[in-house]
Parts: structure tokens; sequence; C-alpha cells
């Protein structure tokens, strides 16, 4: 099964991998999506590094660094139980090893939605500058460090192609949901309305969250 078959007939491919999902190539997936996803947060790690930012403020973004890589492994873990948990109540019989390898081609779209991020964030940083932080942090400026942090985040958020690269990923997230509706459908041997209850109220409420974000975030 190959990624352009993933992508044009979701439910065809995963029917014919149903019988023998594999693992090597799902975690491959996986992996190019937490690779694309510390695209955008080590962009903005080497302007702080480049503009001398104290190691505090160096290391908080390395740190998300860390998160974003792993963050999408762990997602993996849990959108595929959350799965499976409530394929049981629709009559799902697959197991839970051939629901977590299946799913894993559903990251697929994320490879997307993090090269899109970090492009949007490089030209963030082209019109935001690196806050100007003090490099011995204690109690008399922990306040100012926190709200230059803040303010700064706040910039670049509010940059039109960070909030058009985050609308691009709710469509992407949207996707997902559809390659992960098909790969649960035959993963645990569900009706096309058995797997989209399963996989939609969780990917939807997702969905719904980010874009209050979004929107608010045009609001204000």
């Amino acid at each position: 099964m190959s990624l352009t078959n993933v992508i044009t007939d979701p439910d065809e491919s995963f029917r014919k991998r149903a019988e023998n999902p594999g693992l090597l190539r799902p975690l491959g997936i996986v992996f190019l999506a937490a690779i694309a996803s510390v695209l955008a947060p080590l962009l903005t790690y080497r302007e702080f590094v480049a503009a001398g930012a104290p190691p505090l403020a160096s290391l908080s973004l390395a740190g998300s660094v860390v998160f974003g890589f792993f963050g999408q492994f762990v997602a993996w873990i849990i959108f595929a139980l959350v799965f499976y948990l409530l394929s049981i109540a629709v009559g799902g019989e697959g197991s839970l090893g051939d629901t977590f390898k299946l799913n894993g081609w559903g990251f697929a779209p994320a490879i997307f939605a993090g090269i899109i991020s970090a492009i949007a964030q490089f030209i963030a940083l082209q019109n935001v500058s690196v806050p100007d932080l003090p490099q011995n942090l204690n109690s008399e400026n922990a306040a100012e460090f926190t709200e230059a942090l803040v303010s700064f985040q706040t910039a670049i958020q509010s940059q039109a192609a960070v909030r058009i690269a985050a609308l691009i990923a709710i469509v992407l997230l949207i996707w997902q949901g559809i390659i992960w509706m098909h790969a649960t459908k035959h993963a645990r041997n569900l009706s096309s309305r058995g797997a989209a209850i399963a996989v939609w109220i969780p990917v939807g409420l997702l969905v719904l969250s980010q874009l209050y974000n979004l929107l608010t975030g045009w609001v204000i």
C-alpha cells in the first residue's frame, strides 16, 4: 500500500491492507510528521540563539522542539486507543494492534501541516523581532521575562501567515479524520456509520477547539 493510494482511495487501500497492516510504513509516516512538526519551533530557536537570548529562553524553546517531536508519537497512541475504545460501542471486532498500525497512515496530512507551519513561521519571524530579555533571571525581572515571551508569541500568532497556516492545519486535520475513519473501519470491521462515530467524536471536538481558538485570535 502506497501513500498515494491512501490519499486518493483510503477505503480501498485499507480494505486490502487490513489482513496484514504492518508497522514499518506507518511508523515512517509518523516519524516524518514528527520531523515536520519541529521545523517551526526550530526556526524560532535559531532566531533566539542568534539574538543572544538567555539560556532559559533557549532551553524553553528547545523543550518545545522535543515535545513537538515526541508529541506526534503520543498522539498516535492516544488516537488509536480512543478510536478502539469508542468503536467497541458500535460493534468493533478487530484488534488494537491493527487499529494502531492502520491509523498511523492518518498522520500523512500532518507532514504537510508541519511544513506549511514552518513556512509561515519563517515569514512571521521576518516581521517580529526577538524580545530583549534579561540575561540573568531573578525574582525582580521574572515578570518582565514572562511578559516579553508572551508578547513575542502573541505577535507571532497575530501574523497573517501564521493564521492562514493555522486555518490550513484545521483543513488538514479534517483530512486526517477522513483517513482515520477508513482505517478504523477496516481495522475494526465496522460499517461506515460506525467508523464515523468512533472517529469523528474526538476528531470533531478537536477541530471545533482549534477553530474556536483561531476565530478567537482573529476577533482579538
